[in-house]
């Protein structure tokens, strides 16, 4: 049964590279971000500080159901010299500036609670204006941010985060793993700096094993957004359960398994901290709404069943396939059994392919009750 789950471990692992966006998407992202933040910088009498944040910034980022949808890029601007302005001046101050853009004025939405957002052709751009929560701002130090969440009544309040310190927990958290993560590091420019998006060259299994849950959350609550389970409640609690595993079968059952053990529930009140940010706490609105609290363990335990017990009661590529198209797509997975189909042509041409015997299916490593395949000669012999 081992060899069987960290196969289908291996084959998730294979449809997770299918659900990254491309580098032709990335690209045009990253040059987009750098923009829009030399323009934001060049035109503001505030020393910016323009970063990432989000599933970009994590490695996490996950490629639309449906190519007609778009994928996101979310970045922080970041007001280092403005911590004395009033909250409604903090948004309106880089709002402005956008709008003082002939074509990002045509591509802006209205202000958001938090953000401004940008329409591109194949992505969508949420800024977020804040200042520095401390008197100073100090990288890998102090980096507190205070930023506004506008109300109905179009008052404003103040709410804090900390994404770098976030960020570094995050790469901490995959380091169990012991793989080297590469970023790009950080340029300047007049008071202006720009983080550059950081490039994962070899995700980890714990990268992969959180895209395979966002986009199993996609596809589940397709009709129902409105109580999906948000993308930094699933990052952070899959993030806090990572045990180090090194095959995705193993991290997805560990992290199905042990994820309502990270959630405090205190007086009928749901807390799941950031760790980097006590005071900030992600299940806020489950206690607004307790059905996203419901929707989230439906979601929990529906995962499981899809993603690792159902696929099981399968033997063959072909069929565990099928089982896995409806919660996770099918141009993903039918990419992926591509993969592993010129995969195995590869081994098979190389004598390095082995039938399985009793256990069914093929593979690479050889074992005693192996039975090597012969290659194609295609003339008869």
């Amino acid at each position: 049964m081992k060899e069987r789950q960290h196969a289908l471990g291996d084959f998730l692992d294979k449809i997770a590279d299918e659900l990254n966006i491309s580098d032709t998407m990335m690209e045009k992202a990253v040059k987009s971000y750098e923009a829009v933040g030399k323009w934001i910088g060049n035109g503001i009498d505030y020393d910016v500080c323009i970063k990432p944040q989000g599933s970009m910034n994590l490695g996490t980022v996950v490629r639309p159901i449906d190519d007609s949808d778009d994928y996101d890029m979310d970045l922080v601007c970041l007001l280092r010299t403005g911590q004395n302005l009033p909250l409604s001046d903090i948004k309106s101050i880089v709002g402005d500036r956008l709008k003082a853009n002939d074509r990002y004025a045509s591509m802006l939405e209205k202000e958001g609670k938090r953000c401004w957002t940008m329409r591109y052709d194949e992505f969508h751009m949420d800024i977020l204006p804040c200042v520095p929560k401390e008197k100073v701002y100090i990288p890998k130090i102090a980096t507190a941010i205070k930023l506004t969440h506008r109300e109905g009544n179009n008052q404003y309040t103040e709410k804090y985060s900390n994404p770098e310190a976030y960020h570094d927990w995050f790469v901490r958290r995959m380091l169990a793993q012991k793989e080297l993560i590469e970023k790009n590091s950080i340029y300047a420019k007049r008071k202006t700096e720009i983080d550059k998006v950081p490039t994962y060259r070899r995700r980890t299994v714990m990268q992969k094993t959180i895209q395979l849950l966002k986009r199993h959350r996609d596809i589940m609550f397709q009709k129902n957004d409105n109580n999906a389970p948000i993308s930094i409640i699933i990052t952070t609690l899959a993030a806090l359960a990572y045990k180090g595993e090194d095959n995705v079968y193993d991290a997805l059952s560990n992290i199905l398994k042990t994820i309502p053990d990270y959630i405090q529930i205190t007086s009928g009140k749901y807390k799941l901290l950031n760790p980097v940010m006590s005071d900030e706490n992600f299940a806020e609105k489950w206690n607004e709404n307790h059905a996203k609290a419901d929707c989230f363990f439906n979601w929990l335990s529906t995962a499981h069943k899809d993603l690792l017990e159902n696929p099981l009661k399968f033997t063959g590529l072909d069929l565990i396939a099928d089982t896995l198209k409806s919660s996770l797509g099918e141009a993903p997975v039918k990419r992926a059994v591509n993969k592993c189909g010129d995969e195995m042509k590869s081994c098979r041409d190389d004598g390095r392919l082995y039938a399985a015997g009793l256990t069914g299916g093929l593979g690479v490593i050889q074992n005693a009750s192996a039975i090597k395949v012969k290659g194609h000669t295609f003339f008869g012999k």
